[in-house]
């Protein structure tokens, strides 16, 4: 007779400087590397030696991929791994896009409200 066999997936969010960043269903037991493989591997653009791994509860770990204990580390259902990219600067590629939007629309009320 067949039997049907139920195994639970963890979902791990990888981001950043990777090929396919997504939310990935992983085995349980998979590790950093293995999440990591699982969204195509790090990009060009992708820093081997600066991840970060956060956890559920907002602990967050630096993870250096060129050590090869760092592909071991295990992942746990709702994890984020983000691999920085070279060259990202945070006030140029996110605060002033905001800022940007932020006049576009304080522009809009202004010219509405005459």
């Amino acid at each position: 007779s067949p039997q049907v066999v139920v195994q639970p997936l963890l979902t791990v969010a990888v981001v950043g400087g990777v090929i396919r960043p997504d939310v990935h269903l992983l085995p349980p037991g998979a590790t950093v590397g293995q999440a990591v493989s699982a969204a195509g591997g790090v990009s060009p653009e992708g820093e081997f030696d600066d991840v970060k791994l956060r956890r559920r509860n907002g602990a967050e770990t630096k993870i250096d991929l060129t050590e090869a204990s760092s592909f071991s580390v295990p992942v746990r259902s709702g994890d984020q791994i983000t691999v920085d990219e070279k060259g990202r600067n945070t006030f140029r590629d996110v605060v002033l896009p905001i800022l940007h939007f932020g006049g576009t629309i304080a522009n809009l009320v202004n010219i509405l409200v005459r």
